[in-house]
């Protein structure tokens, strides 16, 4: 039984009937035993029909809740082409769960090998979660980026007039 169903299933409706008599008395309980991790849970249901001379007959129904599904990533951001100037600020992805209602998740980032003969390089964004049973998920995003503009200078210069050329400055340490 899965841990998001809304609910356990109903009682069922068992009778009983004996041959001697028509008053049975009924004894229905249930014992929830949780086992594993978190939100996962045995419950067993018995039900006892006893007859007037002490005679009983007895029928347990056992329900396993388990937890086999991984958390979901929510907002998760495309793969992307970008220039430098534009990388965009890491995604809030979060994660939900059917059986645990806070599930956490941690992200990485690493630039994959810069080509400086193309300008380009990559870099890759990878989210985590892990639900209270273990159940991992992972998402990645890959951002190309491709160095679209010419560098600039800095400081200021201006044009010299000389007389000779043996005045000439310095051009590293002008």
């Amino acid at each position: 039984w899965p841990c998001d169903a809304n609910g356990l299933p109903l009682f069922p409706d068992i009778g009983g009937d004996d041959v001697c008599s028509d008053e049975l008395y009924l004894d229905a309980y249930e014992n929830i035993t949780e086992y594993g991790c978190g939100p996962e849970y045995t419950v067993v249901r018995t039900w006892r029909y006893t007859d007037l001379s002490g005679l009983s007959v007895m029928h347990q129904q056992t329900i396993s809740v388990e937890d086999n599904e991984s958390p979901q990533f929510v907002d998760i951001p495309e793969d992307d082409y970008t220039g430098c100037d534009d990388i965009p600020d890491f995604a809030n992805v979060q994660a939900l769960d059917n059986c645990d209602p806070s599930v956490g998740v941690t992200y990485s980032q690493v630039v994959h090998d810069p080509h400086p003969h193309n300008h380009t390089f990559e870099i890759h964004r990878t989210w985590y979660t892990q639900d209270l049973c273990g159940n991992p998920n992972t998402t990645t995003q890959i951002i190309y980026v491709t160095d679209y503009d010419d560098p600039i200078m800095t400081g200021s210069f201006q044009d010299i007039e000389l007389e000779c050329a043996l005045d000439l400055p310095d051009p590293y340490n002008a």
